[in-house]
């Protein structure tokens, strides 16, 4: 947010890179839904046609990297990272104080986000993170295998580091700049409503050999 800027510039910028922020959110939220499902279905039979499956393998290798690569946009605090969270926050405290636009959200809000992202807990999940992302999903060669395995990311990190940004975004989209979001979707659209579709087929269709050649 360039101070240059006059105040409805200011703030126009300030939500065009919170919506930003919000689009990658939504995405790796999605890819992390469909990763957590389909490595944990909820029936032995979904889970066996998980493991069996290789289109179903490669999908859930695909949506968990793709879960670390988006969470890295958003936590990675490099130069190349242009909507990281963390910046963005700290970007917003920047002259708080001589800024009339900014006094629409509490200065100590912002403080209390900052905080949060930077306790020990997430401070680690944010670091190893960055590290799976490094040694075992933007570099898959052999040489970084085994420090990869070093790293543990657990879905319910992820989804602690998930829950705690989505907190943020929802109070300042709807508590301070009076928009709506909507983070919900259709079950059937993601890969747990898939999956339960294509075990209840599966399920349909050994029936149907069952009966009419008795396998």
């Amino acid at each position: 947010m360039d101070n240059n800027f006059s105040g409805k510039e200011q703030m126009d910028k300030f939500k065009e890179e919170l919506d930003s922020i919000l689009n990658i959110y939504v995405n790796a939220k999605l890819f992390f839904q469909d990763a957590e499902y389909l490595y944990n279905p909820d029936t032995e039979e979904e889970k066996k046609l998980a493991n069996d499956n290789f289109f179903i393998r490669r999908t859930r290798i695909a949506a968990w990297r793709s879960t670390i690569l988006e969470l890295c946009k958003l936590f990675n605090e490099s130069k190349n990272e242009h909507f990281n969270l963390l910046t963005f926050l700290n970007t917003f405290l920047l002259d708080y104080d001589k800024v009339d636009w900014k006094h629409n959200i509490p200065k100590d809000k912002i403080d209390s986000f900052v905080k949060k992202l930077n306790t020990h807990r997430i401070k680690s999940i944010r670091n190893n993170l960055k590290t799976l992302r490094d040694t075992g999903v933007a570099h898959t060669d052999k040489k970084n295998e085994k420090e990869n395995e070093k790293i543990i990311v657990t879905f319910k990190e992820l989804k602690e580091l998930l829950n705690l940004t989505e907190i943020i975004i929802q109070e300042l989209k709807h508590g301070y700049l009076d928009t709506h979001v909507d983070f919900l979707m259709p079950e059937g659209e993601k890969a747990g409503g898939v999956l339960k579709m294509i075990d209840k087929y599966w399920k349909i269709r050994q029936q149907e050999l069952d009966d009419k050649y008795g396998i």
